[in-house]
């Protein structure tokens, strides 16, 4: 069960600016476009856990259709997301273990059988035109319908957030787009702090490297520190981070409808964990740890009016 609750403190959330001249952005879609939307996190840890350097590799891949139902408004667009395909590698030390869910072998392992009971299933979302997300509709029910195997509270919150709402917002719509009159300076430095699960994201910075017809890429900058308010529980104790580091990537847009066409996030951070025994007790034990992580996301056009 490493797969199912090892956790994945990455996630992003970027703002968005541009150089040269300001233009406007803002989505664009038809009702019938739809979109196949494949992602790949992969992240490496080290660190010294009680004398003993430890080595954790982990890469989660996962696509699913993307289809515009629905405009409700004219300011908003209602989306039908459905999972397709879910695949984990997790290797430590001497110990590795794989998951497919397109696999026809392990058809006994409950972790397989529980992720592949989400192939097929949809979640609604509805996002305004500045690519902000308004609200989801149905994502908990997919992930605690399931009878396959039973989920705890903390553990379905996290896996929703994940595959569900967080990959949304932090990756698929990462870009925000700002108003059009206040679009007056070519980069653009984000004053609000993003926060994604244990990390606080500040000082964010989009900037537009080349714009055409068809095609807007830019660069994406951010600094990041944890939260040490948040713990994560595992078995009976608590663990806490004090960590720092930085964050870049590209992120590349169709140009005609705003819509994203692949992105590139990577970051790495470095300090201590912590252990607790209870949340307001002091740290009996910490140690070293430093973390690399990317998520490349690609995103092909099925039927879309962008050609």
């Amino acid at each position: 069960m490493r797969h199912l609750f090892f956790f994945s403190i990455f996630l992003f959330n970027f703002q968005f600016s541009h150089s040269q001249n300001p233009s406007h952005f803002e989505l664009h879609l038809t009702k019938g476009d739809s979109f196949n939307v494949e992602i790949i996190e992969a992240s490496d840890t080290e660190q010294l856990v009680m004398g003993e350097e430890q080595k954790i590799k982990k890469t989660d891949s996962y696509s699913f259709l993307l289809s515009l139902d629905s405009l409700p408004t004219d300011s908003s667009y209602y989306f039908r997301a459905t999972y397709k395909h879910f695949k984990s590698v997790f290797d430590r030390d001497d110990y590795s273990e794989v998951f497919d869910t397109d696999s026809i072998s392990n058809t006994l392992n409950p972790e397989i059988s529980f992720f592949r009971s989400l192939i097929g299933k949809s979640f609604f979302f509805e996002i305004d035109k500045t690519g902000n997300v308004l609200k989801f509709e149905n994502l908990e029910n997919i992930f605690r319908s399931s009878s396959i195997i039973e989920l705890n509270q903390r553990s379905g919150v996290m896996l929703q957030k994940k595959y569900g709402s967080e990959c949304i917002q932090n990756t698929v719509f990462s870009l925000k787009f700002p108003e059009e009159k206040k679009l007056q300076v070519n980069n653009w430095l984000i004053a609000d702090t993003a926060y994604s699960g244990i990390l606080k994201i500040c000082d964010r910075s989009v900037i537009v490297t080349e714009e055409t017809d068809s095609i807007c890429n830019t660069t994406i900058k951010a600094n990041i520190l944890t939260d040490p308010n948040i713990h994560i529980k595992t078995n009976n104790v608590y663990i806490v981070y004090n960590m720092a580091g930085k964050q870049s990537g590209t992120v590349d847009l169709y140009r005609r409808s705003c819509f994203l066409k692949q992105s590139y996030q990577k970051q790495y951070i470095s300090g201590s964990a912590g252990m607790k025994y209870s949340v307001n007790s002091g740290l009996a034990y910490t140690w070293p740890i430093k973390i690399t992580n990317t998520i490349t996301c690609k995103v092909t056009k099925i039927n879309s009016h962008e050609e």
